[in-house]
């Protein structure tokens, strides 16, 4: 699972808004669905910031992003 997360974040590198964005979790946040996981992300200037991977079923609210 780990290549499989790694392996698509490789990919946000060249496709950064592929992921759904997330305003109602926090201004600027997007995730990304791998299998059972959510990556929560924010896109710089020139990088993308992964801010927190976590279970899909887990009900996500802003604190879980932070600041």
């Amino acid at each position: 699972m780990v290549d499989t997360l790694e392996r698509r974040w490789d990919l946000l590198t060249l496709h950064p808004f592929s992921g759904a964005p997330r305003e109602d979790i926090a201004p600027g946040i997007r995730h990304l669905v791998v299998g059972e996981y959510l990556t929560l992300y924010r896109v710089g200037e020139d990088s993308v910031e992964i801010l927190r991977v976590l279970h899909g079923r887990r009900n996500i609210e802003a604190d879980d992003v932070g600041s």
